[in-house]
């Protein structure tokens, strides 16, 4: 590699332009002009708002139902304290602290639960604290590092994120091993319990869905353990700052109002924690915990229903410290319809006074996707996280830059072939970006190669799930599943990123190319050819056990590879372009199952 440019256009997006040392491999644009992607963008806009009027009236009539059931709870709850209450709510001024403020966080729900409110959870910590180390802990096995571990969060989820300047990192830790910890005690717990989690924990390397549950106990653990490391406040991504929040010490549990209203997915309440590096408070608890939690057996964790709020209580009047967040986020627990009040309610500006946070409610767990109700609380915290964000590391991550604005499309509601589609599903459609850029390459075709520069351009972000975080499969076997969102990175209308898909089936997969102009008639194709017979050699190699075992060569592989294709095809031929096409398909599905078998 020579050269490698990065420019924008108005016409082309994002461009990349090689120039390559060697001979034999040609990467070019598909540039496909469509007259009626205008049309088509109108109708698949208005699809998907008629589908989210549908389903916000069914929400707002769901809603109504349960607050009247909690309007007595509400009133004696939440009454205004004074007539001269603020009445509009809004974030803080950013923290003008010197000394960046450590945040560690943790989603221990699926993957598919973390929705728009929880990215706002986040932009609000930045917005106030534009400086912070913000760590984000994920439990995975090494290969974590290169796909999306079961059913959780992956290392790619923030990467837009990091690429604008903020401090955003995913932390993987590796059951193999104890956490990181300076001293005291509680390590010896997780030596012994660690394989214990394991086994489950390798499960998903042979299936990219399955459910991965940490126990409870372990959560509480891995969270006490990172404060007692990192220092600084703990947040779960459904609470949403509203100022500043150095210099406490102490811990909010959601009380057991808010946790009746969370699905049985939950395994810890929400919370908020914050403490010193190496507290003497958090050394009780961690201790605590594993006088409390017994090891029953090889596979077999015992540990009583966590009552956090007591086993952190007790750890704090042991050291007669004071517990300076016990009132300090708005819970809301009996009163959720407050956050759907609009921001002049006395009653809101009442319930937020002096408050460190706001809990957004089981909707913030629920991975519906549902927008607050505009013109309330709720919305405008929400929309003052996302505005705040003003920091860009390059120029052309700003969307007021015309020369490199991105268009966003949206996803089609309901996938291709299918009447009707799942609610959260359209609803997550319309809040996402589909990718702009597909990468149709074959195996050994260099599409990794590619995919490695794209993601180096400040405005492209990898995917989020898939062999590499780049092979999503979204618009292969997993399209019929309506999940197609699922795979790439949260981008919105004003983001100002692209994504992608490289998987090394699209170009050979028949109906790829409708699929995916279905959800961005605009997005662009770069195709790699390489030298035939080289990329044979080198997909032999990386093949070579299922040829090696049936003793055969290169030399006489790839004879009868030909052999086979040809009679697949026929020596005739078809009569029209589309029956050879249809034939093509089926060959290539043929071919990819002899080679499974080691032809």
């Amino acid at each position: 590699m020579k050269k490698v440019k990065y420019s924008c256009g108005a016409r082309t997006g994002l461009l990349l332009t090689a120039t390559l040392a060697t001979t034999g491999m040609v990467i070019f644009f598909l540039l496909q002009e469509n007259t009626d992607v205008e049309s088509r963008l109108a109708e698949l806009e208005a699809t998907k708002r008629k589908l989210i009027e549908l389903e916000d009236e069914n929400l707002a009539l769901r809603r109504k139902v349960a607050d009247a059931r909690n309007v007595p709870n509400a009133a004696t709850t939440l009454a205004p304290r004074s007539p001269t209450v603020p009445l509009e709510p809004k974030l803080a001024s950013s923290s003008s602290s010197s000394t960046p403020l450590a945040v560690t966080m943790d989603w221990s729900q699926d993957g598919m639960y973390f929705a728009l409110s929880n990215y706002r959870a986040l932009e609000a910590v930045l917005t106030l604290h534009s400086a912070a180390d913000v760590e984000v802990d994920i439990v995975a096995p090494s290969y974590g590092d290169w796909y999306r571990h079961g059913n959780l969060i992956s290392k790619r989820y923030f990467d837009k994120y990091k690429k604008r300047g903020y401090g955003v990192q995913v932390h993987r830790i590796d059951p193999d091993s104890a956490p990181r910890r300076s001293k005291g005690d509680g390590k010896s717990w997780w030596h012994v319990r660690g394989p214990v989690f394991k086994e489950s924990l390798r499960d998903a390397i042979s299936n990219y869905n399955i459910e991965v549950r940490l126990p409870s106990a372990a959560m509480l653990w891995l969270r006490l353990a990172r404060m007692q490391v990192r220092g600084g406040i703990f947040l779960d991504f459904t609470t949403l700052l509203l100022k500043p929040a150095e210099g406490h010490r102490g811990y909010s549990i959601a009380p057991p109002g808010c946790i009746a209203a969370l699905t049985s997915d939950a395994r810890l309440p929400p919370m908020v924690l914050a403490f010193n590096q190496n507290d003497p408070v958090l050394e009780c608890a961690l201790k605590e915990l594993e006088s409390t939690c017994k090891l029953a057996g090889k596979a077999d964790v015992q540990c009583p229903v966590l009552d956090v709020d007591r086993l952190l209580s007790s750890c704090f009047s042991r050291f007669s410290v004071a517990n300076s967040l016990e009132h300090a986020v708005a819970w809301l627990c009996e009163s959720q319809s407050l956050l759907d009040a609009p921001v002049e309610d006395p009653a809101v500006g009442a319930a937020l006074q002096g408050r460190l946070a706001l809990w957004l409610g089981p909707r913030a767990m629920d991975g519906m996707w549902q927008r607050a109700v505009e013109g309330s609380v709720s919305a405008a915290l929400q929309e003052q996280a996302k505005k705040g964000l003003t920091r860009y590391a390059h120029p052309s991550q700003n969307a007021a830059d015309s020369k490199c604005r991105v268009r966003c499309n949206h996803y089609l509601p309901v996938p291709l072939g299918k009447s009707s589609g799942k609610p959260h599903e359209a609803r997550a459609s319309a809040e996402n970006c589909a990718p702009q850029v597909i990468v149709p390459g074959t195996r050994k075709g260099a599409s990794s190669f590619i995919f490695h520069f794209l993601a180096q351009h400040p405005q492209f972000v990898h995917p989020v799930d898939g062999s590499g975080f780049k092979e999503t499969a979204a618009y292969l076997h997993m399209y019929d599943k309506g999940r197609r969102p699922n795979f790439f990175p949260h981008l919105e209308e004003n983001d100002n990123f692209i994504t992608g898909d490289g998987h090394v089936d699209l170009m050979m997969t028949e109906n790829t190319p409708e699929r995916i102009q279905a959800d961005n008639p605009a997005a662009k194709a770069i195709f790699i050819l390489r030298e035939p017979a080289e990329r044979a050699y080198s997909d032999y190699k990386y093949v070579y056990n299922a040829f090696r075992d049936k003793g055969k060569s290169f030399d006489t592989a790839a004879r009868e590879a030909v052999s086979n294709l040809e009679k697949c095809l026929g020596a005739d031929g078809a009569a029209d372009e589309a029956a050879t096409a249809k034939k093509f398909w089926r060959c290539h599905d043929w071919e990819q199952e002899i080679v499974k078998r080691g032809m």
